[in-house]
């Protein structure tokens, strides 16, 4: 039964540190890191290849984000998304993303986190007066 228990703590402790020791649950398993990679080596996904992209630009919040591994996962599920472009997810959250809009719209990208599970998008307040 120990060495169950230490097995099991030696297994689980290195991916809650992974992020700098904080968890980000369910919705950041380590599982996905290979994944989110995969994903990252085969797409656009820097603040400058959005802005370089077609398309219109949209900028969103995203909350859940906190680590690279959920920023992969975000940004994975928004390129499966018909008519996008680029999309760039930094830990922090800001979402930048380029898209087709004859292919898709900004409320059709902000209702697709509704099948994100873990993450919510907004519309960040506009600051121009």
């Amino acid at each position: 039964m120990r060495f169950l228990f230490l097995s099991l703590a030696l297994t689980v402790a290195p991916a809650a540190l992974a992020c700098g020791g904080q968890s980000c649950g369910a919705a950041c398993p380590m599982a996905a890191a290979e994944a989110a990679a995969t994903a990252d080596a085969a797409s656009n996904f820097s603040a400058d290849s959005v802005a370089e992209a077609d398309g219109e630009k949209l900028t969103l919040a995203v909350s859940g984000v906190h680590c690279p591994v959920s920023a992969g996962q975000v940004r994975a599920a928004l390129l499966k998304l018909d008519g996008i472009n680029a999309v760039a997810v930094d830990t922090a959250g800001k979402t930048d993303i380029a898209f087709d809009a004859e292919k898709t719209s900004k409320d059709a990208i902000v209702s697709a986190f509704d099948d994100i599970h873990g993450f919510e998008a907004a519309v960040p307040a506009s600051t121009d007066g």
